[in-house]
């Protein structure tokens, strides 16, 4: 089960890369978000803030990491779109090699196939 888990959730990241990023990025965000709030009320508001330091570092270091992996997630969408296209230029150029698409004719999608020619009639 946990070979299948690991198999769906690579193949996830591989074709939704930015859906995957941004919501790793943002609860990484949000909780460094919830932390440096929370240092701030203790402190400044409430008045009992001393020695929460460790909130403020961890608050920063979550805030980093998350808006790293929010980059992470627009160069890995970035390089999916790459693949994508980088598939369709080999379909098309294996399709051109096997003639069954002409150069110059917009591809449909699929091949077609190239016209058989009728067997030479028998000599003799």
């Amino acid at each position: 089960i946990l070979n299948s888990t690991a198999t769906i959730l690579r193949a996830y990241t591989m074709y939704r890369p930015l859906r995957v990023f941004t919501f790793l990025g943002g609860l990484m965000i949000l909780l460094g978000l919830f932390l440096g709030l929370r240092f701030f009320y203790l402190n400044y508001i409430v008045g009992q803030g001393t020695g929460l330091i460790q909130s403020v570092i961890l608050s920063a270091a979550l805030l980093i990491v998350g808006f790293q992996v929010l980059l992470i997630g627009l160069v890995a969408d970035l390089i999916a779109f790459n693949r994508k296209i980088l598939e369709e230029v080999l379909y098309r150029i294996r399709s051109i090699e096997l003639g069954a698409v002409q150069p110059g004719e917009p591809s449909t999608g699929t091949a077609q196939q190239a016209p058989e020619t009728p067997p030479a009639p028998p000599l003799g």
